[in-house]
């Protein structure tokens, strides 16, 4: 069985869980759902949307290819978080990456990159049952 992905990004006092699908080529892409909560909803709020998230994950979708002049369509993501690139909405965002092997969920943080994006912080993992109120307890601890 393939191990679920999915992102959760914390921004200010709003908290986005965003659904992965991996594609052919093992390019990981947001897709829809994609939540929105705000910090004072809870750990057992959150746990549950990462939950919902991790049961939407799929795997064996399109690649993304780029052609000469065409443009890709705008993320699912910033779309749903009304910016209009990653670069922005990364200033100031924390981002977890969340995987489900079936039998535990591991969290990891990152930190922010020079250039962009982020580095994973694997030494820093935590492993929990998945349970939607001890899922989310990580997200509020720091």
């Amino acid at each position: 069985m393939p191990r679920k992905h999915c992102s959760v990004f914390v921004r200010g006092e709003e908290i986005y869980v965003a659904t992965s699908a991996k594609s052919v080529s093992g390019i990981y892409q947001d897709i829809e759902p994609i939540f929105k909560l705000r910090q004072e909803q809870g750990p057992h709020e959150l746990g549950e949307k990462i939950l919902a998230a991790l049961q939407s994950y799929r795997e064996g979708v399109p690649d993304r290819l780029y052609r000469r002049g065409v443009k890709f369509p705008a993320s699912p993501f910033l779309l749903a978080t009304h910016f209009t690139s990653w670069r922005a909405f990364e200033e100031g965002a924390r981002y977890f990456s969340v995987d489900d092997s079936d039998d535990e969920i591991e969290i990891i943080p990152s930190m922010p990159a020079k250039k962009g994006g982020y580095l994973h912080l694997p030494e820093l993992v935590v492993r929990c049952a998945s349970a939607p109120e001890v899922i989310g307890k990580p997200f509020f601890a720091s």
